[in-house]
């Protein structure tokens, strides 16, 4: 009786931070056009670094999403859908281990993506928090040539 008072003290007193840690991996939905505006198809190697700040920052942790590892994303009309750390995730250059996006969302408030094309393209967007069942939604502006969006 006595062992099982403890566990659930344990449970109960754990519980509630492990849940705050947020989702292992989040979509994210996108779209992606030629430098003519006419939406792309194909299968692109992305990239998706998350930072700690919109200029300057630095890397927390690096998700690729590339043909060589049999993951890279499908673009269709223009239109995408990739599993944020769902790819080949390498910790970032910057303090702390970070191998999973839960302890990314656990630890900084707010996280900057930077959106890597085939090594080609770049694109800055603002702090992916995850919303019900790791879905996002992306209100976006344009700056300096970048789009950057708020989760």
């Amino acid at each position: 009786m006595s062992r099982l008072l403890a566990l659930a003290l344990v449970l109960t007193t754990l519980g509630p931070a492990a849940w705050a840690a947020g989702p292992p991996t989040v979509n994210y939905q996108g779209v992606l056009r030629s430098a003519t505006d006419a939406p792309l198809s194909g299968t692109y190697d992305m990239t998706f670094r998350f930072m700690d700040a919109a200029s300057g920052g630095t890397e927390i942790l690096v998700d690729r999403h590339q043909a060589s590892s049999g993951n890279a994303v499908t673009v269709s009309g223009g239109l995408f859908n990739v599993e944020l750390g769902g790819g080949t995730i390498a910790d970032g250059s910057g303090p702390g281990s970070y191998l999973s996006l839960d302890g990314v969302f656990r630890d900084y408030g707010t996280v900057w993506l930077e959106v890597v094309i085939d090594s080609r393209y770049s694109r800055s967007t603002s702090t992916p928090s995850p919303g019900p069942a790791g879905t996002s939604s992306l209100p976006s502006r344009r700056t300096n040539g970048s789009v950057m969006s708020r989760w």
